[in-house]
């Protein structure tokens, strides 16, 4: 009797164990058939927002957000078709949600960033590329919106050492010299030729950096014929400069 019970209850014990396997087995399977369907509508909704149909993306983001409610990633990309959709309240809470389970990601602090721009909120956009760069010091589209918001609230100073750090990271990129270029212009009574110059040899079709270039030549260094060269430049480039009298800064 006693052997009866002992066996018994082996029997019971490996009946338990095994049902449990079965249970989690089921669950297991389950959970990867949630994340595979899950990831199908994610991909779907990213092929959506890529052809522009963000209502269509968002509903498949939403499907997939339904099935893994712990995928950052998922998050990050809802607040991207938020934006495009310019419903920036609830682009935001879906940035910050994103950075609720990963707090980590740089490039979520980055549109964040962009939606307070929306928003009206520049001090917080600042704040977050900071916390962008942070994370990710290479971050140089960070940076230039960075050297661009404090540009805006006229800290010139600060926005020219950020758009130094983007030709640090990125010396090939003419955009960052002509920005840093027309930026001094305010900052150092008209200086910033060298950086236009530069802009020029690297993007040699770059018909505002020879516009703007034209305009220090001709206020600031009083070299008139240097100015109408890139004048006669700007316009033989792209030819609606001819009726605009001053660089549009």
């Amino acid at each position: 009797m006693k052997h009866f019970i002992t066996l018994w209850l082996v029997v019971l014990l490996l009946f338990s164990c095994a049902s449990a396997d079965s249970h989690n087995g089921d669950q297991s399977s389950q959970a990867a058939e949630n994340t595979e369907q899950a990831n199908l509508y994610y991909e779907n909704a990213l092929s959506h927002a890529r052809e522009g149909r963000f209502y269509e993306a968002g509903t498949e983001i939403d499907k997939a957000i339904s099935l893994d409610q712990n995928n950052s990633e998922f998050y990050k990309i809802k607040g991207s078709i938020l934006l495009d959709l310019r419903s920036i309240d609830e682009s935001i809470s879906a940035f910050a949600k994103s950075l609720e389970i990963d707090p980590l990601d740089a490039e979520t602090y980055y549109q964040l960033g962009i939606a307070c721009v929306f928003a009206e909120d520049m001090g917080t956009a600042l704040s977050n590329w900071h916390k962008a760069v942070e994370l990710d010091p290479s971050f140089v589209s960070a940076y230039y919106n960075l050297a661009m918001g404090y540009q805006e609230l006229g800290d010139n100073q600060t926005a020219y050492d950020n758009y130094t750090k983007c030709i640090e990271l990125m010396p090939e990129e003419a955009l960052f010299y002509f920005e840093r270029g027309r930026l001094q212009i305010n900052m150092n009574y008209g200086k910033g030729a060298a950086d236009l110059t530069k802009a020029i040899e690297l993007e040699p079709e770059f018909a505002e950096a020879y516009w703007t270039r034209g305009f220090i030549m001709k206020i600031f260094m009083r070299n008139a014929e240097a100015a109408q060269a890139d004048f006669d430049r700007a316009v033989e480039i792209d030819p609606r400069y001819r009726d605009r009298p001053y660089p549009n800064w």
